[in-house]
């Protein structure tokens, strides 16, 4: 359990039941380019927030490059990796580590790249597109690959 690291976003005008849940089970459904997600907390309704797991594996890179409709605020649970972010001869490269908290804004293109230890974060969907099934969940759904 983490007790000592915390991250709060707070979206006006959307007020949730309190809820729980354990993340040392590891993560449950298939994402892109081998690494995997688990819905922490899954939104009630279309619309609605939704809190993921996401695993990226040693030696990948995590999904195509690519862009999501909506925010996503990212929180660093383990791990070391690095945020590419932007396009074409417009890219920033960010070293991600345990802790580091990265905010993507709507139509943001990027992706994200480990080295020799894997990355596990936990990304925020301000707004879910989709409910609960194998693929049709919101961090999968929610992800448009982009020509680089």
């Amino acid at each position: 359990m983490i007790h000592s690291r915390h991250m709060a976003t707070v979206i006006r005008g959307y007020m949730p039941e309190d809820k729980t849940t354990t993340i040392h089970q590891g993560t449950t459904l298939p994402y892109v380019n081998g690494c995997s997600t688990k819905q922490l907390f899954s939104a009630e309704r279309p619309g609605d927030p939704t809190l993921q797991l996401l695993y990226m594996p040693p030696h990948t890179t995590e999904q195509a490059h690519h862009i999501h409709s909506t925010a996503r605020v990212v929180y660093v649970l383990s791990g070391r990796g690095t945020s590419v972010v932007g396009i074409d001869n417009k890219i920033i490269r960010h070293q991600l580590v345990t802790g580091t908290v990265c905010v993507l804004e709507p139509m943001c293109p990027h992706h994200f790249e480990t080295k020799d230890e894997p990355l596990v974060c936990i990304p925020l969907h301000i707004f879910s597109s989709v409910g609960r099934q194998e693929w049709n969940h919101p961090m999968f759904h929610g992800t448009h690959p982009i020509d680089r």
